[in-house]
């Protein structure tokens, strides 16, 4: 049986790797109003990107979980989930070194955003992955 190496030095056999990538698949040509069967023709007959784009698919989504684990390990580890001045401190951080507009969120009140701390978060790794596209573009 092989064995396929993830992120963070564990290991997936074949049929795990396999389910994952047909979930992420089937999950993104889903949002696109298709099936399996259209990445299967798409993959094997070369059209729309062909198996180049499926494997870029499935190496995006990885990426995004593996983000996604980390940001939340990361938030599970260093922040106490019933200690509200951290939170508010938090928001305070996140609005004095981005440049929200006032027109968006009420900057002078971060308390109000305390509770929905991580979906800020979660938006500003959104904004910078964003960007690096952007500037892996020019």
């Amino acid at each position: 049986m092989k064995i396929y190496s993830v992120s963070g030095g564990g290991t997936l056999s074949h049929p795990e790797a396999a389910g994952r990538a047909k979930e992420i698949i089937d999950r993104e040509y889903r949002k696109k109003g298709q099936d399996k069967l259209n990445a299967y023709v798409d993959g094997k007959e070369g059209t729309n990107g062909g198996m180049r784009e499926i494997l870029d698919i499935i190496m995006e989504r990885l990426k995004d979980e593996a983000i996604e684990r980390h940001v939340r390990d990361v938030l599970d580890r260093y922040v106490a989930p019933t200690n509200f001045d951290e939170k508010v401190s938090i928001v305070k951080e996140i609005f004095l070194r981005t440049a929200i507009s006032s027109k968006y969120v009420d900057i002078n009140r971060p308390e109000r955003y305390a509770n929905n701390y991580e979906e800020l978060i979660r938006g500003l790794v959104d904004n910078i992955k964003a960007q690096a596209a952007k500037l892996r573009r020019l």
